[in-house]
């Protein structure tokens, strides 16, 4: 197995493209990113200042053999992999230390990231620190009715945007009954949350005086549509916006041909029937993994 880390999306995508595709909804996260990145980098708008790279592990037959990313963009810089054997795993952990990087915390498939991990583990134990699962929308089932109206997020909403997007991160460990700061906030600056909002991939959810009370992200990419992040502030809950913000965002995706996914933290308790309700079939597991 030969792991290759490449710095520039576009490179990876020229590598990768047909592997994700191949499996374009279990690969959604990494197409998805790439494929924004791929944008921002024509743009002329390359990332630099952190740990930054996608990988592809190749077989000795030079077939691809697993995918990762290393795109977060705070410490822990967590490093997000696709399930592939165990060699293609060990291969691709080698190659971070071989980088000089730190390597403390993996998301996605939980075999294979814990053997990335374990590469770089130094005799520290391993754990899963968030079990998470990846949801496909089949048919969608209408929530009730709800009054108000869905809406594209505008560059005039940037300050309550930065704002939710930084709170759903404490909020999803209070619902889960964790310690608040157990999931690693992607710390999005001003630019990144600007484009987002251009891009109309950040809806909100207004009640009938048209205050917000509710936004759903999303991105688009290879044919599936993910969902996330899904947040209402706490004084706004139990009035079914986060149902009806992501029903009409999910129509939207599925109107064109789109699959539609989200992922959702298997120890919450409010969003995993709600997704259920909504026609949201499981797909897979995966997990955040961390070395202690």
């Amino acid at each position: 197995m030969r792991a290759t880390l490449y710095d520039d999306p576009r490179e990876f995508l020229a590598v990768a493209g047909d592997a994700l595709a191949a499996d374009a909804l279990v690969g959604t996260v990494i197409a998805g990113v790439g494929a924004r990145e791929a944008r921002q980098y024509d743009a002329g708008d390359p990332v630099s200042g952190r740990p930054h790279w996608y990988a592809v592990v190749h077989d000795d037959q030079g077939a691809v053999a697993g995918l990762a990313m290393r795109t977060f963009p705070s410490d822990p810089w967590t490093v997000y992999v696709l399930d592939m054997p165990e060699a293609a795993a060990r291969a691709l952990g080698e190659a971070v230390l071989d980088r000089g990087e730190p390597l403390t915390a993996v998301n996605g498939s939980l075999a294979a990231g814990r053997t990335v991990l374990e590469a770089g583990a130094a005799g520290r134990s391993v754990r899963v620190q968030v079990h998470l699962r990846l949801f496909r929308l089949g048919t969608l089932v209408p929530p009730r009715k709800v009054p108000g109206r869905l809406r594209p997020a505008a560059v005039e909403d940037l300050p309550l945007v930065s704002d939710w997007f930084g709170r759903f991160h404490h909020d999803a460990d209070v619902q889960a009954g964790r310690e608040p700061g157990t999931l690693h906030p992607a710390d999005l600056d001003e630019a990144e949350l600007r484009r987002r909002i251009q891009e109309q991939r950040v809806w909100l959810w207004c009640d009938p005086a048209d205050r917000v009370v509710h936004l759903t992200g999303l991105s688009s990419a290879y044919g599936v549509t993910r969902i996330g992040p899904v947040f209402t502030p706490a004084e706004f809950r139990s009035h079914g916006y986060a149902g009806a913000a992501v029903a009409a965002v999910s129509a939207r995706a599925q109107a064109p041909g789109d699959q539609v996914a989200l992922f959702t933290d298997q120890a919450n308790p409010t969003s995993n029937p709600l997704y259920l309700a909504l026609g949201y079939e499981p797909v897979t597991d995966t997990a955040e993994l961390v070395i202690d």
